[in-house]
């Protein structure tokens, strides 16, 4: 079963995945301070991150890989955005968890065996790659 792209992925969902990532991943390494920071943009991003693979489950149609590639177009810049005014550690730890986040996708995506999907998917990860 996939982990992310699903119709019924919620909130709840990335925000545990957010706060297993945060306060259990032996490669975070923050101050109290920093971690609530970190977890402050992730949680931001956490609507339209759970919005982003709705659209791939909508009638069949082309226009749902549009729709996806815009969803993705659009919170990569967010992630950008978000991702700007970090320190260097805390920056760190953001990649860090969206690097992880591609991963699951990537998991995904294979599961799924669409190579629409994998096509777009790829982007986004492309563009979670570009994150500094």
């Amino acid at each position: 079963m996939a982990k992310i792209i699903r119709e019924n992925f919620t909130l709840n969902e990335y925000m545990q995945m957010v706060n297993e990532f945060l306060y259990a991943d032996s490669r975070v390494s923050l101050p109290v301070e920093s971690l609530a920071k970190v977890k402050d943009r992730l949680r931001k991003a956490a609507t339209s991150f759970r919005k982003l693979f709705t659209c791939y489950f909508e009638p069949i149609g082309n226009h749902r890989f549009d729709k996806l590639v815009r969803r993705m177009e659009s919170l990569a810049k967010r992630l950008n955005k978000f991702n700007a005014d970090l320190s260097k550690k805390e920056r760190k730890v953001f990649i860090l968890f969206w690097n992880d986040m591609a991963e699951l996708i990537e998991t995904d995506y294979n599961r799924i065996g669409d190579q629409y999907l994998k096509n777009t998917c790829n982007y986004f990860i492309w563009e979670i790659g570009k994150l500094k």
